[in-house]
């Protein structure tokens, strides 16, 4: 966002903004535009409701909303290599990971994770 910021200063009507749309107090302003990148990297489905009813607060009547989501396939291959390589642990426990992925439906083979 910063770099869009810095490339695009004459834009006086745009606001870059980062948050979670899936947090329990999310306060956005109402905006006729919004662009969400990676949005929803969550299996959880109470978090992905509360994202969407975030997002459909903050977008006055007759706006439009951009949304760019990854797989999900993609999402849990990072977090595998993050775990594999002990990269952040204390985000990426095993038995979190695990977890993670049964919930999503993916069952690992023995040993996968270690």
């Amino acid at each position: 966002m910063e770099i869009a910021q810095q490339l695009y200063p004459k834009y006086k009507n745009v606001e870059y903004l980062r948050a979670d749309m899936s947090g329990k107090n999310t306060k956005v302003p109402k905006c006729d535009f919004g662009i969400c990148i990676n949005a929803i990297l969550t299996p959880s489905s109470k978090d992905r409701t509360k994202f969407f009813q975030s997002l459909s607060a903050c977008v006055k009547k007759g706006g439009r909303i951009v949304i760019t989501i990854p797989s999900l396939e993609s999402w849990l291959l990072t977090n595998i290599i993050q775990q594999q390589y002990k990269i952040d642990t204390k985000l990426f426990q095993k038995q979190r990971m695990e977890k993670m992925l049964y919930q999503s439906g993916i069952i690992l083979n023995k040993g996968m994770l270690k």
